[in-house]
């Protein structure tokens, strides 16, 4: 009875000690027990481990990146998700806690498991044989073994699905025989076989003592069957460690440790670390023994499970594995070709892929630490004597990839939405203590998947796939997938080629025997024409751009390119530009592409839709109604000054994304007639969705494939296109709607208070497109898709014009002093609001303007559709043809002097000196101007002025990186930094 007494006394003590936990530690996720805590949930097989982990990250990311679980009364896990937190954690605390201890049975210094104080000189030791140049001397290997995962594949082409672990395994682990090991293939089968299962076997024991709390008791364990299993098993794998040692080391001793090798093979990692014991006694024969065996383990394991995921990613993802296709065909082309290191650089796409699918499934989703410490987090102290989880799909889940962040995209790791934060990738750790073996997984993963999509067409369907955990995540069922040669691929398309072909040459030979044809671009291929040169980025695509307007300047002003069967008239001679885009008003088919989203607004209409609308919305765009929006001007420039007075004096900073949220406040108050406070989430959201819809937009028009509809229709990149201008649509109509209620509850009067009150003294463009709705003029699908043109059209531009001018001033100190000057003039020394009367004084800063302008057009090039013939000064473009108005080659023509390259705002000051009005198309040219012109120089104005009088500003333009996706805008290096004037 008193022992049953006193047992109760400590289940009690335990309890309640259990109950007082410090309300200021993370949240707790819900479903703990008294004693046990969190214990219970982790009980169940691996597949339910890996659901539990999951469930565990998502909590943690909705408790905003830390949270807490306890097992049993004794140990606090906090679980983090945070990428800012979790590197903290990760360079703060480098032991491993009580859980890898079974490891150590195995390997107990090896670089995962070891002591902190034998880990960092290990590490630093080890680090020169994992450098990318010393890995890139083992891409015979790679390259090798890739090959021959092809050839012992091929059985499975044209059959039905099978299981490509069992493949991809095998081949991972003899690379790693012959790269770490130095063994031959015929050599492997130990370690591919026993060695193999064996390690197998550990990881499922290590997963049964982590989740069962009575196995952490020393005298239960060792007389479990587990303890026993075990043994086994590290008998079994040190054993064939220790002979491959053993051999290798009595034949070096016999060479005196000269490392040669052959066939321009690298020198293997064995070979090293026993020429390393032997010349400088930096290891034990222990030590060596150990590290190989977690050299291995990690080398195929891991890889070989990211292989998995890949091919079968890739072929649920079809866009994805034809873009991936296609680059590997232009940077290494036959399938015979071996990949080079040189090729590895260029195929920016497969790093991509390789990331995306990394994000996705993360062979190693969670690391643990032992937290020894007090460790000061951003809103948190994690406690010592606890244990901390690094959770890297927690991190890959984070809100900063965006709403589709649950989705497989590779483009994202190529555009502008990629986070900036360089710890929000986890792929391979974070910290100090990363994985050693980053690069040799990349290359190897790299060059398999090279071989492997140029010979085979892969389809699969993960979403039967069922992911299991065992320290990493593995498929365990659904991971089959099936194959075609792209052999036979090719020959099914050949009929459908020679047809192309053609048709290609009759069109083409029908054009020269007609009509008098301009030169034509250089590099034009049979069937695709100049297509092939679009292919890439939008930071290619506009490096190509320049390349035709300077071409087009060369050839006198008029050049001819073909996209697959269609002609382009390429113009950058400035009467020739106003004469096509006078007489050709239809946009091109491109422009499309974006009617799902903008419809028919002012843009992208054509004919007699935008003849009527430009009529209707002429009066909004009036100078006099935009003079009384410069109460708003003035309001949105000192908001501006809030945001850039944070920066002052603390170096460069990115300025673009401040001018974009500014420049969209100033959009909702002129265009909505609502003030930035009525929804504080809309401009971050309505930005990333602009951005992410223009992106995609370009890209259909860089890929010709992508540009026919019935293909199109079948992309990931349709869908998220749907998703994209779903949200879209669904924020300008709750505007509208909001708007509408507005008007019909508050009386007229009071809404003519109200919008005086808020700065907005004059009509806005939402209150008259309204009153057209009213009168059945437009139809609210109208008014939407005006507000959204008007929106994009004018937030966008502005934005990236401003961010160009600034660094233009911050590069050129002599040009932003005079206009300093100017406005000190205007000004008289005060930080007064600008008014309409001080607009037309400000010339320096006009001129500074259209020199920006004319150096950085936002809208470079516009495209037409030529519906009929048109007489050019020395060549008539055909009906049927297509037009590309290179304005940025119009504002580097010979007629703007020697100087054309440099920004020299003082050109546009003395008008005799001046080329003629059709010299300068900053708001596009011709009948289709912009309509919006003069409300951007005002809000400009207005802006410029309040910064120029309040900082100055230094920057480099020269380190200014560009994209095209319709409107130029920087990815790099946009940025200043600024003092304040005395």
């Amino acid at each position: 009875m008193l022992s049953l007494l006193l047992c109760s006394v400590l289940c009690l003590v335990i309890y309640f000690r259990w109950r007082k936990r410090d309300p200021s530690e993370p949240p707790v996720h819900p479903g703990g027990l008294p004693i046990l805590g969190n214990a219970h949930q982790f009980l169940g097989d691996t597949i339910k481990v890996w659901q539990y982990l999951k469930e565990l990250s998502y909590f943690s990311l909705k408790s905003g990146g830390v949270s807490t679980v306890y097992l049993g009364p004794k140990w606090r896990i906090y679980i983090i998700t945070d990428p800012d937190d979790c590197l903290t954690l990760s360079n703060t605390c480098f032991n491993k806690p009580f859980v890898y201890d079974i490891l150590k049975e195995w390997s107990a210094n090896g670089l995962i498991t070891s002591d902190v104080s034998i880990w960092k000189p290990h590490r630093k030791a080890l680090n020169p044989m994992f450098s990318q140049q010393m890995l890139n001397e083992n891409l015979v290997v790679f390259n090798k073994q890739a090959r021959r995962l092809v050839d012992q594949i091929s059985v499975e082409s044209g059959r039905k699905k099978f299981d490509t672990h069992k493949y991809i395994n095998l081949n991972t682990r003899e690379t790693v025989c012959q790269i770490i090991l130095g063994l031959k293939v015929d050599q492997c089968e130990k370690i591919i076989n026993e060695y193999g299962e064996a390690a197998n076997e550990m990881l499922e024991i290590f997963i049964a003592k982590t989740q069962k709390l009575w196995l952490h008791v020393p005298f239960i364990y060792e007389r479990s069957s587990y303890k026993k299993r075990l043994d086994k098993c590290v008998k079994i794998n040190v054993g064939i460690t220790d002979e491959v040692i053993r051999k290798r080391k009595a034949e070096l001793k016999k060479v005196n440790y000269q490392l040669d090798t052959e066939d321009g093979e690298a020198v293997t990692f064995l070979d090293l670390m026993l020429k390393l014991s032997e010349v400088q006694g930096t290891f034990t024969d222990l030590e060596i023994r150990e590290h190989l065996d977690m050299l291995i383990f990690a080398g195929y394991d891991t890889t070989a499970e990211t292989l998995t995921f890949a091919l079968k990613l890739l072929g649920c993802h079809e866009n994805a594995q034809q873009r991936l296709y296609q680059e590997l065909q232009e940077v290494i082309g036959d399938v015979s070709v071996d990949v080079s290191h040189y090729d590895l650089a260029k195929l920016v796409y497969l790093d991509a892929v390789v990331k995306e699918v990394i994000r996705m499934y993360s062979t190693v989703p969670v690391a643990a630490r032992d937290i020894d410490r007090d460790v000061k987090l951003k809103n948190y102290t994690l406690k010592a004597g606890s244990i901390g989880v690094i959770s890297g799909f927690g991190i890959h889940r984070h809100p900063l990839w965006g709403p589709d962040v649950e989705k497989f995209r590779p483009e994202r790791w190529l555009d502008s939405t990629m986070p900036d934060n360089p710890s929000i990738f986890a792929g391979f750790s974070l910290g100090k203590r990363n994985c050693i073996g980053r690069w040799y997984a990349l290359i190897s993963i790299k060059t398999t998947l090279a071989h492997f999509v140029r010979n085979y067409r892969i389809k699969a369907d993960y979403s039967e796939m069922v992911v299991k955990f065992d320290v990493s995540i593995r498929s365990v069922s659904g991971h089959e997938v099936s194959l075609e040669k792209m052999l036979a691929v090719l020959l099914g398309v050949v009929s459908f080629i020679l047809y192309y072909y053609w048709k290609w040459v009759s069109r083409y030979r029908g054009l020269k025997a007609n009509y008098k044809l301009p030169p034509m671009y250089p590099g034009m291929l049979p069937i695709v024409g100049h297509a092939h040169l679009l292919i890439g980025n939008t930071t290619r695509l506009w490096s190509i751009l320049k390349k035709f307007s300077a071409e087009c300047l060369k050839q006198g002003g008029v050049t001819v390119g073909f996209i697959g069967t269609d002609i382009y008239y390429m113009i950058a001679d400035p009467e020739d530009s106003v004469t096509a885009a006078n007489a050709c008003l239809q946009k091109h088919y491109a422009y499309d592409f974006g009617k799902p989203w903008m419809g028919d607004g002012l843009v992208l209409a054509s004919g007699p839709t935008w003849k009527r609308h430009r009529k209707l919305l002429n009066p909004a765009f009036s100078l006099q109604v935009l003079h009384g929006f410069m109460g708003v001007f003035n309001e949105q420039a000192r908001r501006q000054i809030k945001h850039f007075d944070a920066e002052v004096g603390r170096g460069k900073f990115d300025h673009l994304a401040t001018l974009k949220h500014i420049a969209l406040e100033t959009v909702c108050l002129t265009a909505f007639g609502i003030t930035a406070d009525e929804d504080k989430d809309f401009n971050k959201l309505y930005m990333h969705s602009v951005d992410q819809i223009l992106n995609i937009i370009a890209l259909r028009f860089q890929n010709v494939w992508l540009q026919n509809e019935f293909i199109y229709s079948f992309t990931d990149m349709k869908k998220r296109q749907e998703e994209i201008v779903k949200v879209l649509n669904a924020m300008s109509n709750s505007v509208i709607k909001r708007k509408k209620e507005q008007i019909k509850t508050i009386p007229r009067e009071q809404w003519e208070q109200q919008r005086r009150t808020t700065g907005i003294k004059c009509k806005a463009l939402m209150d008259l497109l309204i009153e057209l709705s009213e009168e059945n003029t437009l139809t609210d699908k109208e008014i939407r898709e005006e507000v959204d043109t008007a929106i994009v059209a004018s937030y966008d531009t502005t934005s990236c014009l401003l961010a160009y001018i600034m660094m233009l001033l911050g590069t050129y100190p002599e040009a932003q002093e005079k206009m300093y000057n100017e406005l000190n003039e205007i000004f008289g020394g005060t930080d007064r609001d600008v008014t309409k009367d001080d607009l037309p004084k400000m010339l320096y800063t006009d001129a500074v303007i259209k020199e920006t302008l004319r150096l950085y057009p936002t809208g470079p090039v516009g495209l037409r559709y030529v519906d009929k013939d048109v007489q050019l000064k020395n060549y008539v473009m055909p009906a049927g043809s297509q037009c590309a108005l290179f304005i940025y080659g119009v504002h580097y023509h010979s007629n703007w002097g020697p100087d054309r390259d440099q920004f020299r705002p003082e050109r546009w000051l003395d008008p005799n000196n001046l080329p003629n009005p059709n010299m300068f198309a900053g708001f596009s040219i011709g009948k289709r101007a912009c309509m919006g012109r003069t409300f951007a120089t005002l809000s400009m104005k207005t802006t410029l002025s309040h910064v120029l009088r309040r900082y100055k500003i230094t920057s480099d333009i020269t380190q200014l990186k560009l994209k095209i996706d319709f409107l130029l805008k920087p990815v790099s290096g946009s940025f200043i930094s600024i003092d304040k004037r005395s």
